[in-house]
């Protein structure tokens, strides 16, 4: 399917905010990472149980180091 990751269009063959997040190597056990689909944040509890649908929209924020 396809959906907007971050912004850009990307192709996508999961069901859900997990398998979308395990694709992109995040771990999802370290805090500091935070999704939303199309506008709505959705909270770690639900990740597991967040259906992606072709065009939603999902952001994922998680911090970076450096300077």
């Amino acid at each position: 399917m396809e959906i907007s990751l971050n912004g850009n269009p990307h192709r996508f063959a999961g069901l859900n905010l997990v398998d979308l997040l395990a694709e992109h190597a995040i771990d999802q056990t370290k805090p500091g990472v935070a999704v939303a689909v199309n506008d709505s944040i959705v909270p770690r509890a639900e990740w597991a149980t967040a259906s992606l649908k072709p065009g939603d929209t999902v952001e994922i924020v998680r911090p970076h180091s450096g300077g």
